[in-house]
């Protein structure tokens, strides 16, 4: 919000801003939270006395913060003004406790916030006091209430010497390293860091002479490593520098999450560029593919030329597979999603490819599985590429285990996927027992062409994870990966249910259609205009094209009043000037309200191609296309049958048949 002007050079902020501004500002420290103690905001003085990160102090309780007598006191005089109607704040001498579990003694106001007629959270604001009393009390509580907080913290809490022999550990310390109280007091710290990390510690702390905040890799008892935070400072005894305390905090859920920002960014990135080429390269493309399919129509199929051409088409086809794969990543792409049981597609799905790979699959999926909304060809693309990508990292061969299961994320749940929303979801996950993956690579697995194998020849190497990450991603779902090197890899791969249904739509069979009747086409581009007139009158159809859309429905007009009406309109959905597809066939069900229409894009995905029925169209035609895709779509316009009336004799035949 913009601020008011008070004079020159000089803005006073708005209500917001102010709101904003003094507590950020405030030396006091203002923190609020709810009835249930969970902290909802602390303010940058909060933050910097109590000592605790940004990212943490929002996942903790006020009793961590303030001892529970003392919490305890202020609460239940709030809640009694608040039952009087009285609705005063209460003012308290109370100790806070800091990141190194020392107590500083605050004067602390404390309001509560209503909402709704009923108290909801509660205000503290405080101020650091000079109390004599300080060293006494703290003598004191250590015994009893820091006791407590150290051995029940979440963190690691550990104290070792100057040589790394660890004197003393908390009780989270077992659960951490998974090693007994009994032998981690036995056990020199660098066995659970690695080699250096007590004399990087002690060097930093000799310099600094404060807290050294630090991150490094932590070992447990099984030898596996995760990423740490420490924060570590000297402990004094008859004022020398005596024991190093060091809290140590996992953080790989936060590292998962950084992954995951980043690749989120990166894959933005790539939705602009695959929007940007897409649509160039299919226009030409179809050009391309229709020249080609009308020459090799004139040739005799023994002729070199011919061949010559087949082996044209085919690389064409290839081009368009790839450019597919990035339609996959561009913006504005949606899945065209059907309601089904993931479990059996899944199986189906793995072993249409066993065959092309030298591995064999063991199946671990239940009857019971939940139903999900997915679009078939790219939840397959995505299989295919994850079954690919396992046997490639078992060269000599091997075996895969694909697991399916229901999921429920609830409140009180951590998802062992990161950042998952709360909900029912249907995860499955792909093992392989390959060479695994290096944790420098893990970050960069779903990059484009990232590859750490060693395949010169391969075509497309790299980018099948990131095909996998787009199809996931605009499934509302979530994809995770863990690895190890010489253990192997899991993909796992959570999907959303859905409880509504989904009509089935048929595939029709691939036919040349041959009848005399008038075509109008309207494209802005010149090789597609030429190549679509050539392919049309080869199979028998009478054509007229228009650059936009105004001149399309001129055209239209015209053809209506004539003795030549045209029998189906191809609008192109996306052109540099003028009407697009969309408006022109809205126009066009104005002046015909038995136009046929039939809407043509580079973008499959787009909702005039996925739901082209709401938008008055009776087919689709996605670029490039061959005359074939041409005649097959043609032929199911002019027999005269709508999705909708397709569907209800099916139905009906299904219902005949069952009796």
């Amino acid at each position: 919000m913009a601020g008011h002007k008070k004079g020159q050079g000089e803005t006073i902020p708005a209500n917001e801003d102010i709101c904003r501004i003094i507590p950020g500002a405030a030396k006091e420290i203002i923190l609020t939270f709810d009835m249930g103690g969970r902290i909802s905001y602390v303010n940058e003085s909060g933050m910097e006395r109590i000592g605790y990160f940004d990212d943490e102090i929002l996942t903790m309780n006020i009793g961590d913060i303030i001892p529970p007598d003392q919490l305890k006191t202020i609460k239940e005089e709030l809640l009694y003004s608040h039952a009087t109607g009285e609705e005063k704040s209460v003012l308290h001498e109370v100790e806070f406790i800091d990141r190194n579990l020392r107590l500083f003694p605050v004067e602390a106001s404390a309001s509560l916030i209503i909402r709704n007629g009923r108290p909801s959270d509660i205000l503290i604001i405080a101020r650091i006091t000079d109390d004599n009393r300080k060293n006494e009390k703290h003598s004191a509580g250590k015994e009893g209430i820091c006791s407590h907080i150290v051995e029940n913290a979440e963190e690691m809490i550990l104290i070792a010497d100057e040589t790394g022999n660890i004197t003393y550990v908390n009780k989270t310390g077992e659960q951490f390293s998974g090693y007994s109280l009994e032998e981690l007091r036995g056990t020199n710290i660098s066995d659970l860091f690695p080699p250096r990390h007590i004399e990087r510690i002690r060097k930093e702390l000799l310099e600094n002479g404060k807290t050294v905040i630090s991150e490094d890799k932590f070992i447990d008892r099984n030898q596996k490593k995760f990423p740490v935070r420490l924060r570590s400072s000297w402990m004094m005894r008859d004022d020398k520098l005596w024991d190093i305390l060091t809290v140590v905090r996992d953080i790989s859920r936060q590292k998962r999450r950084e992954r995951e920002r980043l690749r989120k960014r990166k894959f933005e990135s790539l939705t602009m560029l695959a929007g940007g080429i897409v649509d160039d390269l299919n226009n030409f493309l179809t050009g391309i593919m229709g020249n080609i399919d009308l020459a090799r129509m004139n040739l005799n199929p023994d002729e070199k030329t011919h061949t010559m051409l087949s082996y044209a088409k085919e690389g064409c086809g290839n081009i368009r597979t790839l450019i597919r794969h990035f339609l996959t990543f561009s913006k504005g792409s949606t899945p065209v999603r059907e309601i089904g049981l993931i479990g059996p597609f899944v199986m189906e799905s793995v072993n249409s490819v066993l065959p092309e790979v030298n591995i064999r699959c063991d199946f671990f999926i239940p009857d019971k599985l939940w139903s999900v909304a997915f679009d078939k060809k790219q939840i397959k693309l995505a299989i295919r590429h994850l079954v690919l990508n396992a046997n490639e990292a078992m060269p000599s061969g091997g075996q895969i285990q694909v697991k399916a299961e229901n999921i429920s994320i609830t409140p009180g749940r951590k998802s062992d996927v990161l950042s998952m929303k709360e909900g029912n979801y249907v995860r499955i996950s792909f093992q392989d027992r390959g060479i695994g993956i290096s944790e420098n690579d893990l970050g960069k697995i779903f990059d484009p062409y990232f590859s750490s194998k060693k395949m010169k020849s391969r075509r497309g190497r790299g980018l099948g994870l990131t095909t996998v990450y787009a199809i996931i991603k605009k499934h509302h779902g979530y994809i995770d990966v863990a690895s190890k090197q010489g253990v192997g890899t899991s993909v796992c791969i959570c999907l959303p249910i859905s409880g509504k249904d989904i009509p089935d739509f048929s595939i029709f069979e691939e036919s040349f259609f041959h009848r005399k009747d008038r075509i109008l086409i309207m494209d802005d581009e010149e090789l597609v205009i030429d190549v679509a007139d050539q392919m049309l009158r080869q199979l028998g159809y009478d054509t007229e094209f228009s650059k936009n859309g105004e001149e399309a429905i001129e055209i239209y007009k015209k053809a209506m009043k004539s003795d030549q009406p045209f029998d189906v309109v191809i609008l192109e959905l996306h052109v540099k000037s003028g009407m697009g597809g969309r408006e022109v066939m809205k126009e066009l069900l104005k002046l015909d309200i038995h136009v046929k229409g039939i809407v043509s894009s580079d973008y499959s995905n787009d909702p005039e191609m996925t739901d082209f029925e709401k938008y008055g169209f009776e087919g689709v035609l996605e670029k490039p296309y061959t005359i074939g895709e041409l005649s097959k779509t043609l032929e199911y316009i002019m027999v005269g049958k709508t999705v909708e009336i397709y569907l209800k004799d099916r139905k009906k035949e299904e219902s005949e048949e069952n009796g």
